[in-house]
């Protein structure tokens, strides 16, 4: 048998295996040893009432070497002038606040730490907004860029075409060089044949017609460039006011789907305050026809 013994304020508090015995100290009259291993409480009312307690049987308090001792320890715990029970509960009340003190300031520091991961969740997903807008401004850049190398070498390939036909003009220009040197030769030792001169006349005034032709399909080719090079600048500022009317477009269904999102609460709500009312005069209804029969 194990007993436990406790100054519990103005009791004695006396713990044997599992049951619990509180005494009033005011109760008890002696204290003193019976045998050489055994104390006895006296109430002073009959011996009946006594209490024995065995010292081998006692558990606490420890330490206790003889049955004087444990005597001396249980008159000890009846005396009120030794202050031996407030300074326990002081000690007691101290640790309690203590670990209150404790507990706070665990509380602040895994607050604390919540808002620090908050605050880094916070970050991570700016970031990943960041980098998603990122990629979608690229992507577009991207294919813009495309766009723009597709027209870029158009105009390149028509670049190519003019200076071709630049080289075919010049080549002309050089066959009519060599033609006029050629006419000036035969004139020279002619002369005389003037229906041949004519002839040669008038061969030089379809020549000439021939190149004022030339000259004015390459102005023809000059005003194509210009026109190009007018219709690519219109087709980069119409490429920006699609791009801001998209942007334009997507703030928008944004804020559509926040009135959505928002109706819809409101019509669940009405739903829900509707199947309330409809509850109520059925309800009310089986009052009426329970009261009806009755």
């Amino acid at each position: 048998m194990s007993v436990q013994i406790y100054s519990y304020g103005a009791f004695i508090r006396m713990v044997t295996n599992d049951s619990v015995l509180l005494i009033a100290k005011d109760q008890i009259k002696t204290v003193e040893t019976v045998r050489d291993d055994t104390i006895k409480i006296s109430f002073g009312e009959s011996t009946l009432g006594d209490l024995f307690i065995k010292l081998v049987d006692v558990t606490a308090p420890s330490g206790i070497v003889d049955i004087a001792a444990l005597r001396d320890v249980v008159a000890h715990m009846l005396d009120y002038s030794n202050g031996y029970e407030e300074l326990a509960l002081n000690k007691q009340q101290l640790g309690i606040d203590q670990l209150i003190e404790i507990k706070q300031v665990l509380n602040l520091w895994h607050n604390t730490q919540q808002i620090d991961l908050n605050f880094q969740q916070l970050q991570v997903n700016a970031l990943i907004a960041i980098g998603n807008r990122l990629l979608e401004e690229k992507e577009s850049s991207q294919q813009l860029l495309t766009s723009m190398q597709d027209q870029t070498l158009s105009v390149k390939e028509q670049t190519v075409k003019i200076s071709s036909l630049a080289e075919k003009v010049s080549d002309i220009k050089s066959g009519e060089d060599e033609l006029l040197t050629k006419q000036d030769a035969i004139i020279s030792l002619i002369g005389a044949h003037s229906i041949m001169f004519t002839s040669m006349v008038e061969k030089l005034g379809v020549i000439s017609t021939t190149d004022q032709s030339l000259l004015n399909k390459q102005d023809s080719l000059t005003g194509v460039l210009t026109d190009t090079k007018v219709i690519t600048g219109q087709v980069q500022t119409t490429l920006a006011d699609i791009l801001n009317e998209l942007k334009s477009q997507t703030n928008k269904l944004s804020t559509m789907d926040t009135t959505l999102n928002d109706l819809r609460s409101q019509h669940t709500s009405l739903i829900s305050k509707q199947d309330t009312q409809n509850q109520l005069l059925v309800d009310i209804k089986q009052l009426l026809a329970n009261a009806n029969s009755h």
